[in-house]
């Protein structure tokens, strides 16, 4: 090939248009959603077609802003943010793992939707949502054990901000989101009012949060997460939120905890998020634990 026609060849490349995202992940989702929710969708101006056994769109950046979907340059979907109780109305269907194939999404806000089922295994898969930075699907039914593998290096590596509260998730915390290389950039996690949690706060929890520059702050309000906290987490960075209570939050303190000057502590709930020193909890304030 001649220059020109190389020269031409690589003109025709840098100005061909960049590909749309494809419809297909969001109209999987809002399909399995209930007949009544994909009603509201469609009056919303969303369009989505059943074709076989595949949910079929058009560029979903084109889908109008009651969608609640922002794109980067008309192609890309960049956010996705939908507080259902206050506007749109509810869903009442399950999270399907087509959500994971925006790569460029940064905010995924699907609150109050009334959500149902487990987070899908593909949201802990290898390189799922690398470019998210705010999870929010709070107050919703969604149930099951906390993923133990979401977060996982080469997953949400971007997520700062993590919001499962008010849902009906069980079990204990996951000691792994704390381990080296998960969450490498989270900050906020709230898991309050999810009563059904259980257990204590994972000691590696603060072993390994203290080679963080900032604090993570943790929201257990409203959960059957209870004290005493491990010794071994003095030094941490971890700041908790919850309430005194003999099988709450109770028993001696680690020592950065219990001192002023530090990050870590646990804290009022009412403060959250800010981690104010005066709504930091003092050894004296501490109840004993119930056996």
């Amino acid at each position: 090939m001649s220059r020109v026609g190389i020269t031409l060849l690589c003109l025709a490349v840098l100005a061909a248009p960049a590909l749309a995202d494809s419809a297909t992940g969001l109209c999987e989702f809002y399909g399995a959603q209930p007949l009544a929710g994909r009603i509201l969708l469609k009056a919303s101006g969303w369009s989505c077609l059943r074709n076989g056994t595949r949910w079929i769109g058009s560029n979903p950046c084109r889908w109008g802003a009651k969608s609640g979907i922002i794109c980067d340059g008309g192609v890309t979907v960049s956010s996705i943010v939908r507080f259902c109780e206050a506007k749109g109305g509810p869903l009442r269907g399950p999270l399907t793992a087509g959500l994971t194939r925006y790569i460029s999404l940064s905010t995924l806000v699907l609150s109050g939707c009334g959500l149902t089922g487990t987070i899908p295994t593909a949201f802990s898969a290898e390189n799922a949502f690398p470019s998210l930075r705010q999870l929010d699907l709070s107050k919703n039914r969604i149930s099951g054990l906390l993923p133990i593998l979401m977060g996982q290096s080469g997953s949400m590596d971007s997520m700062y901000a993590l919001d499962l509260s008010s849902n009906l998730f069980f079990g204990i915390l996951p000691g792994q989101w704390a381990k080296d290389g998960y969450f490498p950039n989270l900050k906020l996690l709230a898991l309050n009012n999810n009563p059904q949690l259980i257990g204590i706060v994972p000691p590696v929890w603060g072993k390994v949060i203290s080679s963080r520059p900032d604090a993570i702050k943790v929201n257990l309000c409203n959960t059957r997460v209870r004290g005493p906290l491990a010794p071994t987490m003095d030094g941490g960075s971890v700041q908790i939120f919850g309430q005194l209570s003999p099988k709450k939050m109770c028993g001696k303190l680690p020592a950065t905890f219990a001192g002023p000057g530090y990050q870590a502590g646990i804290y009022a709930c009412p403060s959250w998020p800010l981690a104010i020193p005066a709504k930091k909890y003092k050894q004296a304030q501490m109840p004993a634990c119930a056996v």
